[in-house]
């Protein structure tokens, strides 16, 4: 699994990038070898909505060829990562347990 942490409208610190990897990593850690690459996007909508708010995409090619894509907003940069990174796994694994499960349908009418 490879992991792009990109930051738009402001500057990314270490303590960021570390909580967003260490956050990801533990989520995605048991669909590491299903997943190829995982974008993550942190927007500063500073103005939007009387206030700030932080905005968390993240993108995830999965190697079986879906794509899993995640928004999240949140007042507080470290909580919308966490719970990006939360439904991110969620989602995943919805997404390979439904095409497990078309594979599995698929060989029993076949045989």
């Amino acid at each position: 699994m490879d992991l792009d942490v990109r930051a738009v409208n402001f500057q990314i610190s270490d303590s960021v990038g570390r909580h967003a990897h260490r956050r990801l990593h533990a989520a995605l850690d048991r669909y590491k070898t299903k997943i190829g690459r995982v974008h993550l996007r942190l927007t500063d909508d500073h103005g939007k909505r009387h206030g700030t708010t932080m905005h968390c995409c993240l993108e995830a090619a999965l190697l079986s060829g879906g794509m899993v894509l995640i928004e999240q907003d949140s007042p507080d940069l470290f909580e919308a990562i966490d719970r990006a990174a939360g439904r991110l796994k969620r989602t995943v694994r919805r997404s390979l347990n439904r095409r497990r499960d078309t594979r599995l349908r698929e060989v029993r009418a076949a045989g």
